[in-house]
């Protein structure tokens, strides 16, 4: 998800960004998912419960950077 963001911020142009962010998006609703299933298994949910707070943290900054950039697009 992290390298998404990166390369799609070295991208020229806002359409190849918005589309490294769009990536980044399904990576993290996957990752989101994955936290899940393993909070059902009792032997690590007590490892998978810090994580999931800082999934939704990052998904609620990736949402403004992908906002950012819809907002930038209308704007150009």
């Amino acid at each position: 998800m992290h390298a998404n963001i990166a390369e799609g911020n070295g991208r020229e142009s806002l359409r190849d960004r918005a589309r490294f962010l769009t990536i980044a998006w399904g990576s993290l609703l996957e990752v989101e998912a994955l936290l899940v299933e393993a909070a059902a298994d009792r032997r690590v949910a007590p490892l998978v419960a810090p994580c999931q707070p800082h999934a939704r943290h990052t998904g609620r900054l990736l949402a403004g950077l992908r906002r950012s950039i819809r907002t930038s697009g209308r704007a150009s």
